[in-house]
């Protein structure tokens, strides 16, 4: 059973390769715009990025 999903898993892998490798997917790769870094960030993320800072502070989930 263990052979037939690492065979499963390498045959996911080896069409993956293939697509990302085809011209049709390259071609539209670059039709889609491109992504840039915003150095301002909203408030409203500053506070959602400071909650979720806070929380995985104070989780016991974090290894410690």
């Amino acid at each position: 059973m263990a052979g037939s999903s690492a065979n499963k898993h390498d045959r996911l892998s080896a069409e993956i390769r293939r697509q990302f490798g085809d011209e049709a997917t390259s071609r539209f790769v670059q039709t889609l715009p491109t992504f840039k870094v915003v150095a301002d960030i909203p408030e409203h993320m500053r506070t959602l990025l400071k909650k979720l800072q806070y929380a995985e502070e104070t989780s016991d989930c974090n290894g410690r």
